[in-house]
């Protein structure tokens, strides 16, 4: 199961994969702050996050690599979600 420290991990190497695009990075740093937010609640951050990458993942035309490390994203942030 994941932690917050695996997703932060690879939420980093995202960050400097060349090999994902630009505005996926963007989202990366969105999430995370939201994730890094003391005042929020777990549940809403991740099920915030959860929509961020899912909507990056459906709407922008991603290379196979980058769709699997979004979709590895999203499974590792419903872990947390259990």
């Amino acid at each position: 199961m994941a932690d917050l420290a695996d997703i932060f991990q690879m939420l980093n190497q995202l960050k400097t994969d060349d090999q994902i695009p630009r505005r996926f990075k963007e989202s990366i740093q969105e999430i995370k702050e939201i994730l890094s937010a003391e005042e929020e609640d777990d549940d809403i951050k991740i099920n915030t996050c959860l929509e961020i990458v899912e909507d990056f993942g459906d709407n922008y035309d991603l290379d196979s690599y980058a769709r699997a490390k979004v979709w590895s994203l999203i499974t590792k942030l419903e872990e947390l979600n259990i």
